[in-house]
């Protein structure tokens, strides 16, 4: 046990919603630097298809998998209902071994892992609008049944924006009292990579993270037939079903391991976030435009209110005119738009660290 910790000699199981290799992002972070405050018995579940996750990587947490039977596409019926059970089985397990006081569940599904006899304070991590990303309609009508039995449930709330706070309020009357705002932050574990940009009059512009059905792909096209001179280069997976419009100037680079993309990113010359502003989008604070600012690049971004703070540091855009401006504005002057200074001072104040903190104190104050 570490010195130190905000809840000395407290033990939390903290359910995972991805496998620990999947691309890097808030769950894997937090459970890390939650180790500087807690006893940590992390639980995850094992995906059978691993072609699309990161190579191992150093971590102060030892995860445990969980594992089920591959779905097959839904061809067989029961592989469901049997990987229920084999979720319910293998985390009561863990329940027993691990004794937690606190219990970090971060998905609607995982509402089934609380026992009735469980007396640990039962933490609910909401960091997306999962009802908004559910696509059919009835499962999206069962997964928010499950939300509204987890928020009621649930001792603590964190929510990842507040856009999410106004929305579990409106679905289900939660109290702000209830909630926590657990914005998402910046892992400084990265070391700024030497410059290794080309002058070759092209205008290298990246993207690292999931490319979903939030991408606006259309807006890309229409840049590249606007302007000859630049070129898109995406790292990541894809979501199931996704698929990158074909053209001679959109590169898919596939997955790439986290370290490594300081990097890559030496290599372009522009970062973007281009996603068509949706209810998804509206109710995110990504992790990439905190590592964007890290990587000292300019940033394209569509805008909307949660990323309003963003300002001095982003390129703002909300119409496929605007964008094209922009790109226009980069091409002749690619000057980063603001200091290293006070990007390292924005960063500073929200590391993930700062968040595991914030969330420790509230924890601590739970559990008392």
């Amino acid at each position: 046990m570490k010195t130190g910790m905000t809840g000395t000699n407290k033990c939390m199981l903290y359910l995972c919603p991805v496998d620990w290799r999947w691309i890097k992002q808030r769950p894997q972070f937090l459970a890390e630097e939650l180790t500087e405050h807690f006893s940590m018995h992390v639980l995850y579940p094992f995906a059978n298809k691993r072609s699309t996750l990161q190579k191992k990587q150093p971590s102060p947490v030892r995860p445990h998998p969980w594992f089920t039977l591959p779905t097959l596409g839904g061809r067989v019926p029961g592989i469901s209902k049997v990987n229920d059970w084999l979720f319910h089985l293998q985390t009561r397990l863990h329940l027993c071994l691990a004794r937690p006081d606190f219990l970090w569940l971060s998905m609607p599904w995982q509402l089934p892992a609380i026992p009735a006899s469980y007396r640990g304070t039962v933490v609910y991590d909401c960091m997306d609008d999962y009802p908004a990303i559910t696509m059919d309609s009835a499962g999206r009508e069962a997964l928010m049944a499950q939300e509204r039995q987890l928020v009621e449930r649930a001792d603590v709330i964190f929510v990842s924006s507040e856009n999410l706070m106004h929305e579990l309020h409106k679905r289900y009357g939660v109290s702000e009292e209830k909630m926590t705002l657990l914005r998402n932050g910046y892992h400084a574990g990265w070391t700024q990579a030497p410059d290794a940009r080309t002058p070759d009059g092209t205008l290298k512009i990246g993207y690292f993270g999931t490319i979903g059905r939030w991408f606006d792909f259309p807006l890309l096209l229409e840049s590249l037939n606007a302007f000859p001179q630049i070129e898109y280069h995406l790292f990541g997976p894809a979501e199931k079903g996704m698929q990158a419009p074909q053209h001679e100037r959109i590169h898919l680079h596939g997955v790439l391991p986290h370290a490594q993309i300081p990097e890559k990113a030496a290599e372009l010359d522009v970062l973007m976030m281009p996603f068509q502003l949706n209810d998804i989008v509206r109710s995110v604070d990504p992790v990439k435009l905190y590592e964007y600012l890290f990587l000292q690049r300019n940033i394209l971004c569509v805008r909307y209110p949660e990323i309003k703070r963003y300002e001095p540091f982003v390129c703002f855009y909300e119409t496929p005119q605007e964008y094209c401006n922009q790109i226009r504005r980069l091409l002749s002057d690619n000057s980063l738009i603001y200091t290293a200074e006070s990007a390292k001072a924005f960063l500073q104040d929200n590391s993930w660290s700062c968040r595991a903190k914030t969330a420790a104190e509230r924890l601590t104050k739970a559990g008392q």
